[in-house]
């Protein structure tokens, strides 16, 4: 017997749900479960049952015993302590992962994230009908793809574009790709040239992301100064690795010159695709979300918000989708606690720095991604690119 970490919207109270887990070995029987003042007649089937109750929502821990009686078998009783739920605000931060030539050839893949761009506005569109909180939004990786489709779009969708940025659907940030260490500093410095570019279009840029490299160069601190980036947010890969931390962490990250940008140490940049979030079946999404909710609060995560990735689809290179808009929409409908919000990367952000900002650790390091063991599997090739950067 469990709680599950939501609180639903009764006609005049608010409730939760407790969750019978019943693992029945045998033919089909009957089974009476009884809880505080209700009791429901349940046919057990082969294997596992889940049998949900809605009881009144506790503002204070109150302890319940529930009763189990099934055909054949004497009445089992199991204790259970309701505990208020903490009221969660979910950021879920839709974008494609940027990886070139890992799922297409590179001849291919900037025409598909043009093409993405093309969907997020349609999708858009077809969402604005939608309530606020689950109206599509879409956060553009990569500042490549949107040079690109400047460039290569028509002015018809680049107004489109625009238009959707100025209202808060679409968001451009800050690194032109997803950049590993073998990138020199030269070269970092000469992709935020594209910064300037965004601003002569009326596009400001203030959210630098990196995903599935876990590392960034400490020179982009200073790069980024006076651009208006002033957040970096993270979303890790531990493939071959070990993470080196248990939760999303934020903080002040300073260079050595003392200017800062604030970071968002998330989780990793499809996590919203592992709890089930685009699936379409909104109970498998509850439970999974729950139980990473119950494990942020075991590890003392210290807010009542938080933000995680995903995509329209469980691949890199991934395009949009507007299956989570929908699972949104029949959420907050239904459930008061936590409260889902399709967003942009810098809306977490905006919060901590209203709200946390003086409270969060200043890190003076810097940030080496701790899986790239290629270098050393692959000496000449890092060699051969090293020496190409020094002599452009």
């Amino acid at each position: 017997v469990a709680q599950l970490g939501v609180v639903s919207k009764g006609n005049s109270d608010l409730l939760h749900t407790v969750r019978f887990n019943i693992i029945h070995l045998g033919d089909p029987t009957t089974s009476v479960i009884t809880i505080a003042d209700q009791s429901k007649t349940t046919t057990l089937i082969p294997g596992l049952n889940e049998i949900d109750f809605t009881v009144k929502a506790v503002k204070e821990p109150l302890e319940f015993t529930a009763k189990v009686k099934t055909a054949g078998q004497a009445v089992s009783n199991h204790k259970i302590t309701l505990t208020p739920v903490k009221e969660w605000t979910i950021n879920l931060v839709q974008h494609s992962h940027t990886d070139i030539g890992y799922t297409r050839s590179q001849t291919e893949i900037l025409a598909e994230h043009l093409r993405f761009i093309d969907y997020a506005l349609d999708y858009c569109d077809q969402t604005d009908h939608y309530p606020e909180d689950s109206k599509f939004r879409w956060t553009c990786e990569a500042a490549w793809t949107v040079r690109e489709y400047l460039n290569a779009r028509p002015q018809s969708q680049i107004d489109r574009l625009l238009q959707r940025i100025k209202e808060g659907r679409i968001e451009v940030t800050g690194m032109f790709f997803n950049f590993s260490e073998i990138v020199d500093e030269t070269a970092l410095a000469i992709q935020t040239q594209t910064l300037k570019l965004f601003k002569e279009k009326g596009i400001d840029v203030t959210t630098a992301m990196q995903n599935d490299v876990n590392g960034i160069g400490w020179c982009m601190i200073d790069l980024y100064h006076n651009t208006g980036v002033k957040y970096l947010t993270m979303g890790q890969h531990g493939h071959r690795a070990q993470i080196p931390f248990d939760k999303p962490t934020s903080f002040w990250w300073e260079s050595p010159s003392g200017n800062r940008l604030l970071a968002y140490r998330s989780e990793h940049y499809m996590h919203g695709n592992s709890l089930s979030l685009t699936a379409g079946n909104i109970d498998v999404f509850r439970a999974n979300l729950s139980n990473y909710l119950k494990d942020l609060e075991a590890k003392s995560y210290p807010f009542n918000q938080t933000a995680f990735q995903f995509s329209g689809y469980v691949t890199d290179n991934s395009p949009p989708s507007i299956a989570a808009c929908d699972i949104v929409k029949e959420w907050n409908e239904k459930y008061e606690w936590p409260k889902l919000k399709i967003s942009l990367a810098s809306e977490f952000m905006v919060y901590l720095d209203k709200n946390e900002a003086e409270h969060l650790p200043v890190q003076k390091v810097a940030w080496p991604d701790w899986w790239t063991d290629g270098f050393g599997s692959a000496m000449n090739e890092t060699k051969a690119s090293r020496t190409i950067h020094a002599e452009m």
